[in-house]
């Protein structure tokens, strides 16, 4: 089928979604962040329904067994198993490349502390502008070349300068010297107190010293220091990786783990329980919701703007108009959409960090609901010579479509045309978002965890980084994330946060919908996970149960 049939389809679909969500309209009226419609007190979910951390035993110990195969139902394909490519989360590619390439450090969010794991040790000096990295003297490369200060340096220096995910480095790093064969001093350009996060994330993932000798094919089967090596790597159909013997860490527990890409949380949870599949990533309220209140363990994430819309400000396109994005912005109701995708089990709010985070403000919110409004401004758009069409890109999986033909609606309701393309899949969507730019809105959510905000928000609204797909560049806002940056506790970074928020009220580059439930769940004869950040499993300790 061609991607003209597939457009018809999703334009013969927005008409059923306009009368889906016509009911749910008509009662959204007034004004509060995040909307206010009456079918907000019908949701299962509330900011008290979940806790993050391990859930319903997901932490359980045990005596490791050794053997036997593990496989994992992945959110999405992984494009690239290079890191200088592919920015890793638990949403795409972190935890097969964290087996592959291990990490330098970990978070540990039972603690909220960082630790060594590859490395040896992280250690700033008083203020934060100078850190020691120690390495450990047994860590090799799958093909046997040494893992030592010159091979972290280089791999940093590669990611920096060609990765996606390289801003941590790029941005942030002043200079970096071998003092020793196992030691790295990093001198950054301001005071960062999360910098750890940095080597816990994709510059963490150390390529090998030839890597960019093998051009392309190192993303099909690269060369890493992890527990594990790339027996088959086929997109679209499976991942397969084998353990090694000689990982600096020991062999790992499991002979084989095996990662597929399956579509809805409907049919990975059908996959669980048919035993298809030993784990799986949950990144739809419905299924986490179903999931989590039934008993099955695992690991739950709460995710900022998990839910959201991208807006390109690229000029040329007609959300480069501030009265533009204001509108749709006036337009969306939370509220209606977490009805209509999520059957009320997402945490609907505009707000960048919602009500069930510590950095949370009841005073600095998203822009409310309030269509009066954006029809007033998208009239003056229109005055001045706007013809009210907008292009909305999303992907064919269950909740990203739904929301796309929910937010269709709401924004044809006030005045907008919107020309819906719901295909392919969610790496597809990431390609037209991000490398193609063809698009004024996009159902795609920023996803920022609680660890470190300056981390996890600057990647996507620095002025020139690879990852800000809204094309924001704001002085004002890069002056601010750089203090962001500087904040020594939650006070400060709250504050800083404030003012973040309503920066983003007047320039709306993201317009929030909800946070989220993510759930990394798994059948009950599954032990020994281990988490770091952005939802990325480590599994080298993992055994399954006999």
């Amino acid at each position: 089928m061609n991607g003209t049939s597939f457009r018809r389809i999703a334009r013969a679909r927005s008409a059923v979604a306009v009368l889906a969500v016509a009911g749910l309209l008509a009662g959204a009226c007034s004004k509060s962040d995040g909307g206010s419609s009456p079918s907000a007190n019908t949701s299962p979910a509330s900011a008290g329904t979940y806790k993050e951390g391990f859930v319903n035993g997901g932490d359980a110990t045990g005596t490791p067994v050794k053997g036997g195969q593990l496989t994992m139902a992945v959110y999405a394909e992984t494009p690239s198993l290079d890191p200088a490519v592919t920015p890793g989360t638990g949403y795409v590619g972190g935890t097969e490349m964290a087996a592959i390439f291990d990490v330098l450090i970990r978070f540990d969010p039972t603690t909220g502390k960082y630790e060594p794991q590859m490395a040896k040790s992280l250690t700033p000096n008083a203020d934060y502008t100078d850190w020691t990295l120690g390495l450990r003297d047994n860590v090799t490369f799958s093909d046997g070349t040494k893992l030592d200060a010159n091979a972290v340096k280089t791999s940093l220096e590669r990611i920096a300068k060609k990765g996606r995910a390289g801003w941590p480095i790029s941005q942030n790093v002043a200079s970096m010297t071998v003092t020793d064969p196992l030691t790295l001093d990093i001198k950054l350009n301001k005071s960062l107190p999360a910098f750890p996060y940095a080597l816990a994330y994709s510059p963490g993932l150390i390529t090998s010293p030839n890597a960019d000798q093998q051009g392309d094919a190192y993303g099909r089967k690269p060369i890493g220091a992890g527990p594990y090596t790339v027996e088959k790597y086929a997109p679209g159909e499976e991942i397969v990786l084998k353990a090694r013997d000689d990982y600096w860490g020991g062999r790992p527990n499991i002979d084989t783990l095996r990662f597929v890409p399956i579509t809805g949380d409907k049919a990975k949870l059908d996959a669980l329980d048919s035993g298809t599949v030993n784990l799986a990533f949950l990144g739809e309220p419905t299924g986490v919701h179903s999931a989590f209140t039934g008993g099955r363990p695992g690991f739950l994430t709460l995710s900022n703007e998990g839910q959201a819309l991208l807006v390109n400000m690229a000029p040329g396109r007609p959300t480069a108009d501030p009265k533009v994005r204001q509108a749709i912005a006036y337009a969306i109701d939370p509220n209606v959409i977490n009805q209509r995708v999520n059957e009320g089990a997402g945490l609907p709010t505009k707000a960048m960090y919602g009500p069930t985070s510590r950095y949370y403000s009841q005073s600095v919110t998203g822009l409310p609901y309030d269509p009066a409004k954006a029809k007033q401004l998208l009239d003056e758009a229109k005055a001045g010579g706007y013809d009210g069409k907008l292009k909305l890109v999303s992907s064919s999986s269950p909740m990203r479509s739904n929301m796309a033909l929910a937010v269709q609606a709401l924004l044809e309701k006030v005045g907008f045309t919107v020309d819906t393309d719901v295909t392919g899949t969610t790496a597809d969507q990431t390609r037209k978002v991000n490398i193609e730019k063809n698009f004024d809105i996009s159902t795609s959510g920023p996803a920022y965890r609680e660890q470190e905000p300056y981390m996890e928000i600057t990647k996507t609204l620095l002025s020139g980084s690879a990852q800000n797909a809204s094309n924001y560049k704001s002085p004002q806002m890069d002056a601010l994330l750089k203090q962001l940056g500087e904040a020594k506790n939650t006070d400060e970074v709250k504050a800083k946060l404030g003012e973040i928020q309503n920066l983003i009220n007047t320039d709306q580059p993201i317009i929030g919908l909800a946070t989220i439930p993510e759930m990394l769940a798994w059948n009950k004869n599954v032990k020994g996970v281990e988490m770091s950040i952005t939802s990325t499993m480590l599994l080298n300790k993992a055994w399954i149960e006999k």
